[in-house]
């Protein structure tokens, strides 16, 4: 084996041109699908880091829920060894050591949610049974990154007492640095505490998460859900139509379902430029076994076998495909952080995207596989000729029939190059496509910021005149042409529903009006994001507090109730408190 990649070597420094076109091509395609499957692997493939975590499910991934159902699935619900619960998201305000408010992502989970998880603290301990019962000191979790950030990775601060929301909480714990849940980056989690008039109780800020019970599918958790939906509706107030959506989801489809299809077209597509890229190398390598035909003749003359020849071919490609696996993987390497960095915020689990043995081993081996095979067919075409005709031709090397069937060779070399350039062209077009899918709104040029106020300004008479007086200062900044509002952000992973129904047509008894998603929107709004309207107008100054209530519809929903948005203008709806389209 040393001999042969000795002559290998060799034979490949004799022809530089040869060798830096081949690993050129294997490196490009190499790189590709080495950044490309390095996030596919973190992103789809690895498992959650949470114990068992095939076992972990969604209750009712498209809706957030009050608490109290959260509690009613905990004692209720046979398929589930536990259920716990999260309202993630919350804007907070973070004072430790006496300086000044620190905006964080915050999360009040219920007790048992990092047991549910099996996942334990780095530092410390996480929130466990009996931390969110009402009268109790108040505790806190910390990220791994806000640990660093504002405690310069202090194991000191388990004990300290911080401000959270004006409200003293005692750190406990700092969570393992891969720690993340549904796709949400979190700063720090505090306890839910259930109990009849606490926030969250009967509205739906919460996200219900379980443990399957052994045996138990996720299609059995969901008809076992189902059939509690009748007494649920009952025992807490609910309209006719609630629960009908109701399922059960895998935490790990529920985390990744909004970029699955992307993800997977980009690993798609950039496996196609490798495998152009092999046949290509292909191509090189029957054009350059004509070349060496008189000379794979002459070592049989001398005593070599076609598999001893043959393996030296093979040895020849591997090594080409070795060095051009190599050189991609560290242009992956290089472009990796970069690639990342580009990543929409929505890709969850970024922190683990990283080029591990794993990556390095799979895109070596189908390099070298694909290089190998690809190279074998001119090989052995190269080796297949009589050894007197080729030794008897002074200008050509070939025989017709020979050359014939190189003929052969080369277009369908060449068809198989047009189909796959074409095939990778079609899923890079998908994914393009995928990507520029009109939302509704136009966000060029747009930039964004969440506002943290503390409990004095969250009442209607103080909050109004602190937001204007932000809106004003915002307005004043040079390159500012409009200000708005709102309460979530689109396609942000935060909603409300509430139901609503025509005014003059209310549901029948036994029924409930459809739910639709909402949110309070201020200020120049819709037009900062460009949002068309069809018919009628959008809020202006009269729309205040204390006058008629009016509300915006979309397309969707006006063609629902009234037909069309034209027929919906100054109709009224019922929902809570009422109100008038606009």
């Amino acid at each position: 084996m040393r001999h042969d990649l000795r002559i290998a070597l060799r034979n490949l420094l004799r022809r530089p041109a040869f060798a830096a076109t081949a690993v050129l091509l294997l490196a490009l395609g190499a790189g590709a699908n080495a950044a490309v499957f390095s996030v596919v692997r973190a992103v789809l493939l690895q498992p959650l880091p949470f114990g068992a975590s095939d076992r972990l499910a969604v209750i009712w991934p498209d809706e957030f829920v009050s608490n109290e159902a959260i509690g009613f699935w905990r004692d209720r619900a046979r398929s589930f060894d536990a259920v716990a619960g999260i309202a993630p998201g919350w804007l907070m305000a973070l004072v430790a050591d006496g300086g000044e408010a620190q905006k964080v992502t915050g999360a009040r989970v219920s007790d048992n949610l990092f047991e549910m998880l099996r996942v334990e603290a780095a530092v410390g301990r996480a929130i466990a049974t009996g931390d969110g019962v009402p009268g109790r000191e108040r505790v806190t979790v910390i990220s791994d990154r806000l640990w660093r950030q504002r405690f310069a990775a202090d194991p000191r601060v388990l004990g300290r007492s911080v401000l959270v929301d004006e409200q003293p909480h005692e750190v406990i714990g700092v969570m393992p640095e891969t720690f993340e849940l549904l796709g949400r980056q979190t700063d720090l989690w505090v306890p839910l505490v259930f109990a009849p008039g606490t926030p969250g109780h009967a509205t739906g800020m919460s996200q219900a998460l379980g443990r399957l019970r052994d045996g138990v599918s996720v299609d059995a958790a969901t008809a076992d859900l189902a059939a509690l939906v009748p007494e649920m509706r009952q025992g807490m107030s609910k309209p006719a139509a609630w629960g009908r959506t109701i399922r059960a989801q895998d935490l790990r489809d529920a985390t990744t379902g909004p970029v699955r299809v992307v993800l997977t077209l980009l690993l798609a597509a950039v496996g196609l430029v490798l495998l152009l890229g092999a046949v290509n190398l292909g191509t090189l390598v029957l054009g350059r076994s004509i070349e060496r035909a008189r000379e794979l003749a002459v070592r049989t003359a001398v005593g070599g076998s076609r598999a001893r020849l043959l393996r030296q071919l093979v040895v020849e490609q591997a090594v080409l495909a070795v060095i051009g696996a190599l050189a991609g993987l560290a242009l992956a390497q290089a472009l990796l952080p970069a690639i990342v960095a580009q990543l929409p915020a929505e890709v969850p689990r970024q922190r683990e995207i990283a080029l591990d043995l794993v990556v390095f081993g799979t895109v070596l081996a189908s390099a070298v596989a694909l290089a190998v095979g690809m190279a074998l067919v001119p090989a052995l075409a190269a080796l297949r000729p009589g050894l007197q005709p080729l030794l008897r031709q002074h200008q050509s090397t070939d025989t017709p029939g020979r050359q014939r069937a190189l003929g052969a060779l080369v277009a369908a070399q060449v068809a198989l190059a047009v189909v796959l350039g074409i095939g990778s062209g079609l899923m890079l077009r998908s994914m393009w496509h995928l990507q520029r899918v009109d939302p509704g709104f136009d966000p060029q040029g747009v930039i964004t910021f969440r506002l943290q106020t503390t409990s004095k300004y969250r009442a209607l008479s103080t909050g109004l005149p602190y937001l204007q007086q932000v809106r004003d200062r915002v307005a004043a900044l040079p390159g500012v042409t409009g200000v708005g509002a709102a309460a979530h952000l689109p396609m942000s992973g935060y909603a409300w529903t509430i139901p609503v129904h025509r005014a003059d047509a209310p549901p029948a008894p036994g029924t409930g009006a459809p739910m639709v998603g909402w949110r309070f929107v201020w200020a120049d709004y819709f037009r900062v994001m460009r949002i068309p309207v069809l018919a009628g107008r959008i809020f202006d100054a009269g729309d205040r507090t204390g006058g008629a209530p009016v509300a915006v519809l979309d397309e969707r929903l006006a063609r629902s109730l009234f037909g069309s948005p034209a027929a919906a203008v100054g109709r009224r709806v019922g929902r809570k408190g009422g109100g008038r389209c606009g």
